[in-house]
């Protein structure tokens, strides 16, 4: 009975979470960015960044010991935001499945706030090695204080998120306590 009650539940809330053609529409829409994204980050790390680094150093050829440092710090920041596009990913796909108010998102959302949070130190990181080494090129500097604000913010948000996401989880136990 229990089991009968779980798929039928289950059932409503994919014909809730998907069912109108508006929420398909945007489902595959969000897919779109998220591999838009996904894609414009992976080529920005691999073709972008090391050209610029390469035209900072020839640029400000005082400079040029700090192009490695902070190349590494920018791609694994890069690859953080890969890995929270990815974990963004994975929760649309318990929208769909109707999953998505499950212990099981809780790991990808920790992963966000997980990977929001390093790239975010990897931002202060980059910010200190431009301060030590006295390379303060204007437009770097804000463009670095830009990634630590967004990235702050963004998992700031995500925290917040997860909290409603726990408390929609214990909701939705209850309820199939009551039923």
């Amino acid at each position: 009975m229990s089991r009968a009650i779980d798929q039928m539940l289950a059932a409503v809330g994919r014909a809730v979470t998907v069912g109108a053609w508006a929420n398909r529409a945007a489902v595959v829409a969000l897919r779109g960015v998220l591999a838009a994204i996904f894609i414009g980050v992976l080529l920005t790390g691999a073709v972008l960044f090391p050209v610029m680094a390469s035209q900072l150093t020839e640029t400000y050829p005082e400079a040029a010991f700090v192009r490695w440092p902070l190349l590494v710090l920018v791609l694994l920041g890069l690859a953080m935001v890969e890995v929270a596009v990815v974990c963004v990913g994975r929760l649309l796909t318990e929208v769909v499945q109707a999953t998505a108010f499950s212990r099981h998102a809780y790991r990808y959302v920790d992963a966000i706030i997980a990977a929001g949070t390093i790239a975010t130190l990897l931002g202060a990181a980059a910010l200190v090695v431009q301060i030590a080494t006295a390379a303060l090129q204007p437009g770097l500097l804000l463009v670095t204080l830009g990634a630590i604000l967004v990235g702050t913010g963004v998992t700031l948000l995500v925290v917040v998120l997860r909290a409603l996401l726990v408390r929609a989880v214990a909701l939705d136990a209850e309820l199939g306590e009551v039923i």
